[in-house]
């Protein structure tokens, strides 16, 4: 009778510790929040095509993607605010909004800051200085 006890026991505590290990793995996966972005992107390109693209453009910043060349003139979190960056560079036909999502949220923060900086300016100088600004904040928090 008694080894039937600590039989049943045992077999109780371990149907519990492999239950709690599967509901602790499931839960504890780390879920990556991914926010929305904007990118004016130029591309994919051909190497020997991008100085001719990039004429005209204040700060770009070129990125390979699975052998393929782009060229990133502006990011933002609101498409108006993407909108006035195109319109500054609408002699560059090729110029595209491309929705994208970022898991960066150091970046996210900053660039909902500059997006309100963005809001108010109307001198071209002024949303390009800004944009200047993204594009480095993205180098450095992104792509290195």
């Amino acid at each position: 009778m008694k080894i039937k006890f600590i039989l049943l026991l045992i077999i109780t505590i371990l149907i519990g510790f492999l239950s709690s290990k599967i509901v602790y793995a499931f839960n504890n996966k780390k879920v990556e929040k991914k926010y929305n972005a904007y990118i004016l992107q130029i591309g994919p390109l051909k190497e020997s095509d991008i100085k001719k693209e990039v004429s005209g453009l204040d700060y770009y910043i070129a990125v390979k993607k699975n052998n393929l060349n782009y060229i990133y003139s502006g990011i933002s979190t609101k498409v108006e605010n993407i909108k006035k960056i195109k319109d500054i560079y609408k002699s560059k036909s090729s110029i595209k909004i491309r929705k994208s999502y970022i898991n960066n949220k150091e970046f996210i923060t900053n660039l909902e800051q500059y997006d309100l900086l963005i809001d108010g300016l109307s001198n071209k100088k002024d949303i390009l200085s800004v944009n200047k600004v993204i594009l480095s904040s993205y180098e450095d928090l992104i792509l290195r």
